[in-house]
């Protein structure tokens, strides 16, 4: 197995994070409800770190456990304010691309968590 889960899980959340950054964040109100553009740039530039950085430590380091942990969090924050956006900004922003974003957020969290438990055994 090569570094970064063959650096799919990665890359794919780096996609998402520059997606999200380029085509959602910019339509928001920079001061919409309870900060959630703000919310959406910090979580979408965090969970590629969190990957990459928990490659750093090795696969049975209690420190790249809780890296991929923290990954799979903001992959599940991501979902919920992904959501949001679509639900509030629907003029604003594109649907389709959130459902995508959404899917990619949901595969990321479970690739990580199956990547856990195979760095277990």
């Amino acid at each position: 197995q090569n570094s970064l889960f063959d650096q799919t899980v990665f890359r794919e959340a780096y996609q998402a994070s520059l997606s999200i950054m380029k085509h959602v964040v910019p339509y928001l109100h920079p001061e919409s409800i309870d900060g959630l553009s703000t919310a959406l740039a910090r979580t979408a530039t965090e969970i590629p770190k969190l990957i990459a950085a928990g490659e750093c430590y090795g696969p049975k380091s209690s420190l790249s456990e809780r890296s991929r942990y923290e990954a799979v969090r903001g992959c599940h924050e991501m979902i919920v304010m992904l959501s949001q956006c679509r639900d509030l900004y629907g003029q604003r922003v594109n649907g389709r691309l959130c459902a995508d974003l959404i899917d990619i957020c949901f595969q990321s969290s479970r690739k990580l968590l199956d990547g856990h438990h195979k760095g277990k055994r």
